[in-house]
């Protein structure tokens, strides 16, 4: 009898340190789960992925963006949403497409002989937002777009160049937002 007492130390010993486990990883999932929960994060449920049919196009939030530049971007997502076809965009739809377009930035890449600025690049980015029922159901994410520009003889030429280059880096951030969006998010017809 007394053999078996040795042998009995190592199984209690397993077994605690099996139950110590289970219950350090019972309460690393508890912390986890609240620790997303809290911060924003919940469980996509069957509501959240229906499919969308139809969307509409809310305010675009452009602070720093020439009006122009805001009624082009508006045109450019209609015109890619119509070509697309699905989802249809009507003025009043339960799902809303939301832009941002944050503040446009500059900056010198390139220099002449006698140390001036020649060459820079003009980048926006743009986030979409998709929300039902001002709940947001899916986001691209800031998608940034660059294009370069030179700057011309006079202050005319440079601020012709410096906006054509604004509206080819907008667009380019559009349609990579947009693409994001027919990849990622519940579209009626965004896979075929």
């Amino acid at each position: 009898m007394n053999n078996l007492r040795p042998r009995l130390r190592p199984v209690r010993a397993h077994v605690s340190a099996i139950l110590m486990n289970r219950s350090v990883s019972a309460f690393i999932l508890f912390v986890l789960f609240f620790a997303t929960t809290g911060c924003g994060y919940r469980l996509v449920t069957q509501t959240d992925t229906a499919p969308v049919p139809q969307l509409s196009l809310g305010a675009i939030e452009a602070i720093g963006l020439d009006e122009t530049l805001i009624i082009r971007a508006r045109a450019r997502l209609t015109a890619s949403l119509r070509r697309r076809g699905a989802p249809r965009v009507v003025p009043d739809a339960p799902t809303q497409l939301r832009i941002v377009v944050q503040v446009p930035s500059m900056s010198s890449i390139g220099y002449d002989r006698d140390g001036n600025a020649s060459v820079h690049t003009a980048s926006v980015a743009v986030e979409l937002t998709l929300a039902r029922a001002n709940v947001v159901v899916w986001t691209s994410g800031p998608v940034s777009g660059r294009s370069p520009f030179t700057s011309g003889r006079s202050l005319y030429e440079t601020a012709r160049a410096k906006r054509q280059s604004l509206s080819r880096s907008l667009d380019a951030a559009i349609d990579a937002a947009l693409a994001r969006l027919f990849r990622a998010a519940p579209l009626d017809g965004a896979n075929s």
